[in-house]
This record gives C-alpha cells, structure tokens and sequence, in this order.
C-alpha cells in the first residue's frame, strides 16, 4: 500500500512540476499558505477516489497545510477535469487522475 501511495504521490507532484507550477526553491518558500483543493472527477468509491484520499493525508502532512477532496463526477470525468483547467494557476486546485 505504501508502494501505491509513493507511487501516487510522485504522480501528482510529477504533473505539478510538468505543469509548470513548481519553479524554483525560492517560489517554494511561500507556497502553500492555505488549504489546497483536490477535485476527484470520478465518483465517491471509485478507484481514483480511494487512492486519492490515501494520498492526501500523506501530502498534507509533507506539506503542512489541509486538504481537501471534492468529488465532482458526471461526463466521465470532464466536468472535473474541466473545473481544475479553469482554476487559477496558483497551485490550490489540484486533479486526482
């Protein structure tokens, strides 16, 4: 399970870095300075959300800010994944995939 976790962690962290969000140690100092959002665009239950939500305790810890797990399903996913591409991009709305 910790295999897993490590896994989805490095995913998620990974997709920050590719999306550009994470620039330097100096733009890291500051960030995170509030709660981050986690937008799971699949169903409560399903397999994306039950790795999500043991990955974010894990993250909020490493981080030290809370956050939270919003489910928002409906056209497989698009709505979701259309919820965290019209976020700002600051990095508090992240996408579990």
């Amino acid at each position: 399970m910790k295999k897993l976790m490590r896994r989805s962690a490095t995913w998620v962290f990974g997709g920050l870095a590719a999306a550009g969000m994470i620039y330097s140690t100096s733009a890291l100092a500051a960030y995170p300075d509030k709660t981050i959002t986690m937008i799971i665009p699949l169903a409560a239950g399903s397999a994306v959300d039950n790795v999500a939500r043991l990955v974010a305790p894990e993250m909020a810890k490493s981080l030290g800010v809370s956050i939270v797990s919003e489910n928002q399903d409906g056209a497989s996913g698009i709505i979701g994944a259309e919820r965290v591409a019209r976020s700002a991009p600051d990095g508090y709305t992240i996408g579990a995939f």
